[in-house]
């Protein structure tokens, strides 16, 4: 298919301390780095956000982060969508759309630019590009536009391409020397509407993220079983408890603030323990 409409932006540099938002104050001496430095209203008036479904998404998602102490807490965000042909539907009747702005919404909070990086995956997995709040009418499209990623449904390759993004794997296999605790976390939405073909690469790929700060969130949406993301939520022996999943059967029918009350549901436990275990600031 031709593409259409401008090309993605280019990802942001992820080490080394965010940039300050526009007309921020410089950090005072002794002042942790990574943390934002504006309220939430002033940040989305410096970002230029000026869209009222993303306004209002922006500060339903910060109601649920202050019940977790999480106010001003500084993540990358990240959404990991599934492309396979089962999922055409929900692209078409605006589901993937929603989910979309709704994770978005989540963005403007956590991260300096109020972006998210979006991958999709199938048999393969890649990165489409770094989503601006400027930018997410047609998301969804842009993403069916970009994806190349056709067959049957695999978690692994996702998984490695995530961790390889923020410079925590390469070709398929973690790096052994990785500067850590990292500034910032990484929050990780992965949206599925179906079980995988390659179970055991996908858990050792969990297994292995488990040793940086990347928390996955999995959604099992569309009605499926997912009996392989129950076990992988409870699977022991980590390093860390690096996954959490959750079913719905449309996420965009379901109300934002419990939306965002699930998916942050256990993020909290597993940044205490990453901080525990000096993986992250």
């Amino acid at each position: 298919l031709a593409r259409s409409g401008p090309p993605p932006l280019p990802p942001l540099p992820r080490s080394g301390p965010p940039p300050l938002p526009a007309g921020a104050p410089p950090l005072p001496a002794g002042a942790p780095a990574g943390k934002p430095k504006l309220s939430l209203e002033k940040k989305l008036d410096a970002l230029g956000v000026t869209s009222p479904k993303l306004l209002t998404l922006a500060k339903t998602a910060q109601l649920s982060l202050k019940k977790r102490n999480l106010d001003g807490h500084a993540a990358s965000v990240g959404l990991c969508m599934d492309v396979s042909g089962s999922m055409g539907n929900m692209f078409r009747d605006g589901t993937v759309q929603t989910v979309i702005e709704r994770v978005l919404g989540l963005g403007l909070n956590f991260d300096d630019n109020g972006a998210i990086d979006v991958f999709a995956f199938a048999a393969t997995s890649q990165y489409i590009g770094e989503l601006r709040h400027d930018r997410f009418p047609g998301a969804a499209a842009w993403i069916q536009r970009e994806e190349k990623c056709g067959g049957t449904t695999s978690y692994a390759p996702a998984i490695w391409k995530i961790l390889e993004h923020y410079g925590y794997a390469k070709d398929g296999k973690p790096l052994t020397e990785v500067k850590l605790p990292a500034q910032r976390p990484v929050y990780l939405l992965f949206i599925t509407d179906g079980g995988n073909d390659d179970k055991n690469p996908a858990k050792a790929a969990i297994e292995a993220a488990a040793r940086f700060p990347v928390f996955f969130q999995f959604v099992g949406i569309g009605g499926a079983e997912f009996p392989f993301l129950e076990r992988l939520d409870d699977l022991k022996g980590r390093f860390l408890d690096n996954v959490d999943f959750f079913e719905m059967n449309n996420p965009a029918q379901v109300p934002e603030a419990e939306l965002y009350d699930k998916v942050m549901a256990e993020y909290p436990k597993w940044l205490a323990q990453a901080q525990a275990k000096n993986i992250v600031l």
